[in-house]
């Protein structure tokens, strides 16, 4: 079963790992949760391709701006 983020996404959704999430730049990302990591900041990531790796409380602050995605690429 996926879990649920402790934070929604920019537009105020909510967040499942293996989510789409895009960043208003159009780069697209998959959330993954690290269950080894020290507190949710660690534990809750956005994996980019070309191995990128950002913190999902930071892509989806008003720096970061990150909303979930559907398979089609629409926003929710």
């Amino acid at each position: 079963m996926r879990q649920t983020a402790p934070w929604p996404d920019f537009d105020g959704n909510p967040i499942m790992e293996g989510d789409r999430m895009v960043h208003p730049s159009g780069e697209c990302g998959i959330v993954v949760l690290c269950s080894d990591a020290p507190d949710d900041s660690a534990r809750w990531r956005v994996d980019y391709s070309g191995g990128i790796s950002r913190s999902l409380s930071a892509e989806v602050s008003r720096d970061g701006r990150c909303v979930v995605i559907d398979e089609t690429g629409k926003t929710f």
